[in-house]
């Protein structure tokens, strides 16, 4: 149960009905016809977004919730959007036979099915066609399709499994996709900034979203890896992979 994801332009409006309303709607329906388990698609969003509330060296795991405050006081309605419908799944979960699985990926890259460009491979996008002049100075948390995929059907299949599953397949500097993405896309070689985003540019930790300015997001998938059996992607297969299907589907041209 995906909820809508853009940033730009987001309200209250358009980002939390749907998210509450399509959860509603689902468990109701599964819950009516006695479904034994859901598996949810939830995010870190509703994991890691804090605003300062912890120190760089925190690490996140799945006892971890984003801070509903901080989120709402800075508008990050998507943010808002997941953590409150994952919060409403469990609610209506609660004292029924029903199971519930969620899992929670970050930025989730790789191979792309469909041709039209969506929010997360778009951050790939920009680092190979010229739109980014800077390269940012925070690490990014991204996740591989393939093992979100994965995640979710090992998640059904082994039918005592439950509970919300982190699912952060690395955390890289984006200055680590220079070589990666010139390998697999060669013709996008000469578009990659040059320039460090300067850290003192960056909001203080008390406005900045996820990770501390300038620092890795630290986690442990742990439940992911010994419940579910998975071994991630490396961060430089992802963006290979992503960066070939954006060529594929006309996104980048030389």
């Amino acid at each position: 149960m995906a909820s809508p994801f853009f940033i730009e332009g987001s309200t209250e409006e358009n980002l939390i009905p749907p998210a509450l309303e399509g959860t509603e709607n689902v468990l109701n329906t599964c819950l009516k016809h006695h479904v034994k388990k859901v598996v949810l698609t939830s995010s870190t969003a509703c994991v890691y977004v804090q605003y300062g509330k912890y120190p760089p060296e925190h690490v996140y795991t799945e006892e971890d919730w984003s801070c509903v405050e901080g989120i709402r006081s800075h508008s990050f309605w998507y943010a808002l959007s997941k953590t409150l419908a994952e919060q409403k799944a469990w609610e209506m979960v609660k004292d029924t036979p029903m199971k519930l699985a969620t899992m929670n990926p970050c930025l989730v890259i790789g191979p792309m099915l469909q041709p039209t460009l969506n929010t997360s491979c778009a951050a790939v996008l920009g680092y190979m066609n010229g739109s980014r002049a800077e390269i940012e100075a925070t690490p990014k948390a991204i996740v591989d399709v393939r093992d979100v995929a994965l995640a979710h059907i090992r998640g059904m299949e082994k039918g005592s499994y439950e509970g919300r599953t982190l699912l952060v397949g690395a955390s890289f500097p984006w200055g680590d996709a220079q070589p990666w993405l010139a390998d697999a896309v060669p013709e996008c070689a000469e578009n990659f900034p040059s320039v460090l985003q300067d850290p003192a540019s960056l909001p203080p930790p008390e406005d900045w979203a996820m990770a501390s300015p300038g620092k890795h997001t630290l986690y442990a998938c742990s439940k992911a890896e010994k419940e579910l059996g998975l071994v991630f992607t490396s961060a430089e297969d992802s963006i290979k992979t992503t960066a070939q299907d954006l060529k594929k589907w006309g996104h980048f041209t030389p």
